[in-house]
């Protein structure tokens, strides 16, 4: 197909929470704005997310709980917050307060069909502002001025080349949680070895394609945020409209979606017994415990990545079993392996002949696993669990009830916690620290707010708000 040639105010390099935040408010702003996105739908991981929430209500305590984040990007979103959560209810968007979690608000009625909604609702309200979106179109690269300034982008589909002159330009096309050659710069060699949940589209396209232009990347870049999934070979179905085991915390017909559920959501949905709050264990290789098990999710799964091969190993037994089996069995029927033996000798045996893939080169060190596992126990029944390295600080009992059961886990990357750095106006700043003119940045392609996270759904809508708004002002469109 022949190139084509599109000009506008603003041009929105990606459809989700940051990306179509960005593009109505800059739509309610007057300028004239068009919407790139790779997928055939909009929305991203946040059209299946389950809400929003900020760490802390405070400057105060986001700066105490995340030293390493940018306090200007934290006065935003604590400021913010409440502001974006009434600019989504203006459009009738339903969100009400998690019963668990004060101060953060869920999709309504619930996951899936709740985010669904939502965005069928931004989309339906840029629309009406005059707002064009094309689906199935990525960006390929920046378009710049003679001063350096951003005018547009060159884009690419199955429609073919489409070049966008544009007087500001917005990148929030998700990071690179797919791009395993970036995974590796900027995580280290075990990046190759971890999985994604959530979209399979984020390539770290808006990333690349600001360096190219002189952007500078936040602090955070190497911090590989998510928890853990089941290791390779595991690879949930891509077509199927409900959400796969227990792991969603939805009931049987919630489950039940309008549309095919992507195979990166399912990878959550049937996660392994170890995001924070069960009583199982986590080893290496080499047979030891390596984190908290009790610790927050994210800081289990950049462990696991931390470790040799980027692999770890779920140690549970059957009363564990029992509470997750449907998601276990379900898992195991897409690929996840999963060990069972009837004594901790044996599983230990057949752990250290374990091999997921030919590119695995050893199993775990079997006598340093009954070891682990005997310390464990051990202090458990005395409820010196605290006294172990590393300390389990809560939960925890004796792993001791057979069948015994492993599952080999890796890293399940949504987002790094950096991005490319931005003020608080989301304007992408170049190694100077200057604003590069006509470019702002919002969702996972910006950073950093938050130490061992990137910031969900919140960070994308508030900085979303902000690029779209500051980038009307700054196009000719917007006055």
């Amino acid at each position: 197909m022949s190139d084509r040639s599109l000009a506008c105010d603003v041009l929105v390099a990606g459809s989700g929470i940051g990306g179509m935040s960005a593009a109505v408010a800059a739509a309610q702003a007057g300028a004239d704005v068009l919407v790139v996105e790779k997928d055939m739908t909009v929305g991203g991981n946040a059209r299946w997310a389950g809400g929003f929430d900020i760490e802390s209500d405070s400057f105060g305590g986001m700066r105490d709980g995340n030293p390493e984040g940018d306090p200007d990007l934290q006065r935003a979103l604590v400021h913010d917050f409440p502001v974006a959560l009434d600019w989504l209810r203006s459009f009738g968007v339903k969100l009400v307060p998690d019963p668990l979690s004060p101060g953060r608000f869920n999709y309504h009625p619930h996951q899936g069909l709740g985010g669904i909604r939502m965005f069928t609702t931004l989309r339906s309200r840029l629309e009406a502002d005059g707002g064009r979106i094309l689906l199935g179109t990525g960006l390929a690269h920046l378009l710049t001025g003679d001063r350096g300034e951003v005018v547009g982008a060159v884009c690419s589909g199955d429609g073919g080349v489409l070049r966008v002159e544009a007087g500001a330009t917005i990148l929030a096309t998700g990071s690179f949680s797919r791009n395993t050659e970036m995974k590796v710069r900027y995580f280290g060699a075990t990046g190759d070895r971890t999985s994604y949940y959530g979209s399979r589209h984020h390539d770290g396209d808006g990333i690349l394609a600001a360096l190219a232009v002189g952007a500078s990347l936040s602090t955070g870049v190497s911090v590989s945020t998510g928890g853990c999934v089941f290791a390779p070979p595991f690879e949930p179905p891509d077509d199927l409209r409900e959400f796969l085991g227990g792991g969603s915390g939805l009931s049987e017909e919630e489950r039940r979606m309008p549309e095919p559920v992507p195979s990166g959501v399912q990878r959550l949905s049937l996660r392994p017994p170890i995001w924070g709050d069960e009583p199982s264990i986590l080893v290496n290789l080499g047979g030891d415990r390596y984190v908290d098990e009790s610790s927050r999710y994210t800081v289990i799964g950049w462990a696991t990545t931390g470790q040799r091969e980027g692999l770890g190993f779920c140690v549970f037994d059957h009363p564990l079993y029992v509470e997750f089996e449907e998601t276990i069995e379900v898992a195991r029927g897409w690929g996840a392996r999963i060990v069972q033996a009837d004594t901790v000798e044996e599983l230990a045996a057949r752990l250290a002949a374990w091999r997921a893939t030919p590119s695995y080169n050893e199993g775990v060190n079997p006598r340093r696993l009954v070891r682990t596992l005997a310390e464990y126990n051990l202090e458990a029944r005395g409820g010196r669990l605290h006294e172990l390295w590393p300390p389990r600080r809560e939960g925890g009992r004796p792993i001791n009830r057979p069948p015994f059961y492993a599952a080999p886990v890796v890293q399940g990357v949504v987002d790094p916690a950096g991005g490319l750095r931005i003020d608080s106006d989301a304007r992408v700043l170049d190694r100077g620290g200057r604003p590069i003119e006509g470019l702002f940045a919002a969702g996972a392609d910006a950073g950093r707010a938050y130490t061992r996270e990137h910031g969900g759904l919140a960070f994308g809508l508030i900085f979303g708000r902000r690029a779209g708004g500051n980038a009307a002002r700054s196009s000719s469109g917007g006055g």
